[in-house]
């Protein structure tokens, strides 16, 4: 029996609205939380400081690669096979690795130095960032393969795990 593409496309757009809305709601909560619980300080760390060493991490160790395998993908597939274009997305790992040192030895020693009652907290959250931005990056051939086939159920999957903020807080300063 052949597959449906357009019901398949609808009950993937529609699990898609459902999990963003619900990510949506979820954020929206703990940010009241957040915002009406911690200081002002707390929250410039989190939304500026933290949140650019993640993006840093994740754009210098992924982007690149990214953008190399779905080049090669759709320009030179007689001459790639699918084993290495994954064995290519898994150099985001040992990449990531790598950067983590050079980005926490400035995010720690070279930047404005946080407030005394927040440092033990700021070192602990960057380390915690840190090794999130390398638990992220194993998931990346999975979802590099959701990508180029089309596996809508499974990227909103993994877009709804990746994007789910149950995690967002690191410390919330006392």
């Amino acid at each position: 029996m052949a597959r449906n593409v357009l019901e398949s496309s609808l009950l993937g757009a529609g699990f898609s609205i459902i999990f963003q809305i619900l990510c949506r709601i979820l954020t929206f909560g703990i940010n009241a939380y957040i915002v009406r619980n911690v200081g002002r300080e707390v929250l410039g760390i989190m939304n500026v400081r933290l949140l650019l060493l993640e993006s840093t991490l994740l754009f210098l160790s992924r982007e690149a690669i990214n953008r190399a395998a779905l080049s090669a993908n759709s320009q030179q597939r007689d001459r790639c096979s699918w084993a290495q274009l994954i064995n290519q997305m898994w150099l985001t790992v040992p990449i990531c690795v790598v950067l983590c040192g050079p980005c926490l030895y400035i995010w720690l020693n070279w930047l404005s130095t946080v407030d005394a009652v927040y440092s033990s907290q700021y070192e602990f959250a960057c380390y915690a960032v840190a090794l999130s931005c390398v638990l992220e990056l194993f998931a990346e051939s999975t979802v590099f393969v959701a990508q180029v086939f089309c596996f809508v159920k499974l990227k909103i999957l993994l877009k709804h795990f990746s994007t789910s903020s149950c995690a967002q807080p690191f410390f919330c300063g006392s």
